[in-house]
């Protein structure tokens, strides 16, 4: 799904969870932990997770635009939103990120509530996933089942919608970003 346009490039977030083995189950195995100083940013850059994300394709690997993602100074409950969405605090490069709390669609989509429209929507079928913004240095935030945001320990294991970002020079031909009806780019 696009969360929006710029001059950089075009940011996309999954319409679903992180699949190793693209089973349509998340196991645990599929999940991460955020750690310490967000060593999640780290783990979803290695190569094999570059490689899920792109099909394992030389062609779409390239499409991927390597950029400075932030994470934002501590969040707390209460704080203004906008304030993490404007801050340039803990910044990491990599070809894919964390959709930070306020940027379009961090909440739970209608395609993961239906199970890949297979399902009655509902919360049953959702994950919780891990945002990019910090709580301090023992806790990060996440999107609950119920799609609002909560402050977790780094340690627990939730899962990941990786955000990308595309050059610019890349055009959408087809699609919705749905899972049944994905970018054609």
């Amino acid at each position: 799904r696009v969360v929006e346009t710029s001059n950089q490039g075009t940011k996309l977030i999954l319409d679903g969870y992180y699949d190793s083995n693209n089973d349509g189950i998340i196991e645990e195995s599929d999940k991460m932990t955020y750690g310490t100083n967000c060593t999640l940013c780290t783990v979803i850059n290695e190569e094999s997770f570059v490689n899920w994300v792109s099909n394992s394709n030389e062609t779409e690997k390239n499409k991927l635009v390597s950029t400075t993602w932030y994470r934002g100074d501590n969040f707390n409950y209460g704080d203004n939103y906008k304030d993490n969405l404007e801050s340039t605090s803990n910044p990491y490069v990599g070809r894919i990120g964390l959709i930070r709390l306020g940027e379009v669609l961090y909440s739970q989509s209608e395609t993961i509530l239906s199970k890949n429209h297979t399902a009655n929507n509902s919360s049953d079928n959702t994950k919780i996933y891990w945002t990019a913004p910090p709580a301090n240095n023992t806790d990060a935030w996440g999107v609950t089942s119920y799609s609002s945001a909560g402050s977790s320990k780094i340690t627990n294991l939730f899962s990941v919608r990786p955000v990308i970002m595309i050059s610019p020079d890349v055009q959408i031909t087809s699609g919705n970003g749905t899972f049944n009806s994905p970018y054609q780019i």
